[in-house]
């Protein structure tokens, strides 16, 4: 990091003096630098990272298949938790994850079952984190609180 850091304020600076303003030049370097220096530069997308979260009251049991021929495989999320689900790419900023799933229950009643699929989307992240990942959210329906929904934020 610090070779990249050298190397772009170097650049920023050589770019500038060929400009020839200099307190436009030395304004320049000054934002860049705090930005490069602080680590506040979107570095390119190494993920697909996708999150759920469940705001409901009870614990939900779901299935998520990655890939079109993928298995369904179980996960439990809390009341108040979040899962976060990724996928690595082949190159820096890919930007192309398998096909993905979820399915769960949608009736919290004990012995009734509605399930229910959702395709998702991920967003492409630099950091396997929920912080800028495409994110999803099991709440309640508002018209029949029996029901969970995924929804997309």
């Amino acid at each position: 990091m610090t070779n990249f850091r050298t190397s772009a304020f170097n650049a920023i600076r050589a770019h500038v003096q060929h400009a020839g303003s200099k307190v436009l030049g030395l304004i320049t370097i000054a934002a860049i630098s705090v930005s490069v220096l602080s680590g506040t530069a979107q570095a390119g997308a190494n993920y697909g990272v996708f999150c759920l979260e469940n705001t409901t009251n009870a614990k939900i049991r779901f299935s998520v298949r990655i890939g079109r021929n993928g298995t369904w495989k179980s996960h439990v999320v809390y009341p108040g938790d979040r899962q976060m689900f990724w996928h690595a790419y082949d190159y820096e900023d890919e930007y192309s994850s398998p096909e993905t799933w979820v399915r769960f229950d949608a009736d919290i009643r004990s012995g009734r079952r509605q399930l229910k699929r959702y395709m998702v989307t991920r967003n492409g992240v630099s950091r396997r984190t929920c912080r800028g990942a495409k994110n999803y959210r099991f709440r309640a329906d508002w018209n029949n609180r029996r029901f969970i929904k995924l929804v997309e934020l």
